[in-house]
C-alpha cells in the first residue's frame, strides 16, 4: 500500500525473503531474517491501557494511526503449521499461520521494538529542534520590530545579529536530529509450531 512504512515478505516454501524499499534484506536464513531499516515506525511509549497523560500508546487506541499510516507489515507465506511464533527485539508472539499469510502490523504489535531506542533519540532532538524554533519566531522574531521601535530605536542590527545567530543554532539543531537517523539493523525470526 502506498503508505506502507515497510513490508518484510517472508515465503518457506521459496526459502526466501524481500522487503520494500526502505527496509533491506541483510540475510535470511530457515525463517530468520536480517534487516537494515532506512524508514521507521512511529514508535509509542507507555502501553495501550496506562492512564499516564504521556504515555502515546493510549491514544492510540482513539484513533487508526497504525492502521492508517504506521504500517510495519510482517507476512509470511508457505507455513505448513497453523501457527508460528514471531520474535521481534526482546517480545515473542504467537499467530496464526492464516493471520501471518496476511500481514500482521509489527509496528502496532509489537511496542517494544529495535527502533525505539533511536525513535526516541531522534523525537528528544527533533523537540529541542522545535523548543528553540518556537522561541526564535514566535517570542522574538515576531517581536523584534516592535521591541526594536519602543524600547530601543536605532538598534536593528543589533536584532537582526541575534536572529541570524538564532537561525544558525536553529540549522545546527536541525542537523543534529537528521543525523540520528541512521540505519537501524534488526532481525526477525519466524518459528513455526502447532
Amino acid at each position: 500500500m502506498r503508505w506502507n512504512i515497510g513490508t518484510i515478505t517472508v515465503d518457506f516454501a521459496g526459502k526466501q525473503a524481500t522487503a520494500t524499499p526502505g527496509q533491506e534484506v541483510v540475510s535470511y536464513n530457515d525463517g530468520t531474517v536480517d534487516i537494515k531499516s532506512t524508514r521507521y515506525p512511529f514508535c509509542f511509549s507507555g502501553t495501550a491501557d496506562s492512564k499516564d497523560p504521556a504515555s502515546t500508546a493510549a491514544i492510540a487506541t482513539c484513533f487508526p494511526f497504525n492502521e492508517d499510516l504506521n504500517r510495519y507489515i510482517l507476512v509470511v507465506k508457505g507455513l505448513t503449521t497453523p501457527k508460528a511464533n514471531v520474535t521481534w527485539g526482546g517480545t515473542t508472539k504467537e499467530y496464526s499461520s492464516a493471520d501471518l499469510a496476511k500481514g500482521i502490523n509489527l509496528a502496532s504489535e509489537f511496542l517494544s521494538n529495535p527502533f525505539v531506542a533511536q525513535f526516541n533519540k531522534v523525537a528528544g532532538a527533533v523537540g529541542a529542534q522545535e523548543g528553540q524554533e518556537t522561541v526564535l519566531s514566535k517570542m522574538f522574531m515576531h517581536n523584534a520590530a516592535s521591541w526594536e521601535q519602543t524600547f530601543a530605536p536605532g538598534t536593528e542590527t543589533a536584532f537582526a545579529q541575534i536572529i541570524s545567530a538564532g537561525m544558525v543554532k536553529h540549522g545546527d539543531l536541525f542537523k543534529a536530529a537528521a543525523d540520528l537517523v541512521v540505519p537501524i539493523e534488526h532481525t526477525i525470526k519466524i518459528v513455526p509450531s502447532s
